[in-house]
């Protein structure tokens, strides 16, 4: 049996600091699905869009009714502050969803393990707070969080987030999270036996 998981590259029409939101969510996950390929074959992973033709963009991401097909979701952002002082790595979830919760527990905590450390990015998780996520939330029964990866008002952390290494790590971490959220997965825990150990070492 395979789990699915729909990877929501997140976009948005406006540029900030001469970056597309839109380009770096792709761009991340892109490289999440190719880490889960070339770890395991007990996971499908589908991109709800495969292009940045900002001409299409809406139309080409697959609708969200499709979300019972999915074990888990991950919908990929980078935000945008008031102040550029900002910054972190956030990780929201549905408090009304004892499964987002978890996922967004492990998750985090996965992205606190790796080493994120050379970028001086913290890890937050927090409950969705505002009417665009709860919408989100609203749509969805699998497991679902959003990650926003840093602020790309913050021209620091726009800088980081478009460097390769920052991405790989980044993925690494949300990759190590869906190993230990679907190892809890009770149904078809003896297949997960197949899925590689934890690389205790930072990247």
């Amino acid at each position: 049996m395979q789990f699915k998981i729909l990877v929501d590259c997140g976009f948005d029409q406006d540029n900030q600091n001469q970056v597309r939101e839109s380009d770096l969510n792709l761009q991340m996950g892109l490289k999440l699905k190719d880490l889960v390929y070339a770890d395991t074959d007990i996971c499908l992973v589908v991109l709800d869009r495969v292009t940045d033709d900002q001409t299409n963009l809406v139309e080409s991401r697959l609708p969200l009714t499709q979300e019972s097909k999915f074990d888990i979701i991950f919908s990929l952002h980078s935000r945008v502050a008031l102040t550029p002082a900002e910054r972190g790595v956030f990780v929201y979830y549905n408090d009304m969803d004892k499964n987002s919760a978890l996922l967004a527990d492990i998750v985090s905590s996965s992205l606190q393990v790796i080493n994120l450390q050379p970028f001086d990015m913290p890890v937050k998780r927090e409950k969705a707070s505002n009417e665009i996520l709860n919408s989100f939330f609203a749509k969805l029964t699998s497991p679902a969080i959003v990650i926003n990866t840093g602020f790309l008002s913050n021209q620091v952390e726009t800088d980081m987030v478009k460097t390769f290494e920052f991405q790989q790590t980044i993925v690494k971490g949300i990759y190590d999270g869906i190993k230990n959220f679907l190892t809890l997965q009770t149904p078809i825990k003896t297949d997960l036996e197949a899925l590689p150990k934890e690389d205790p070492k930072h990247i």
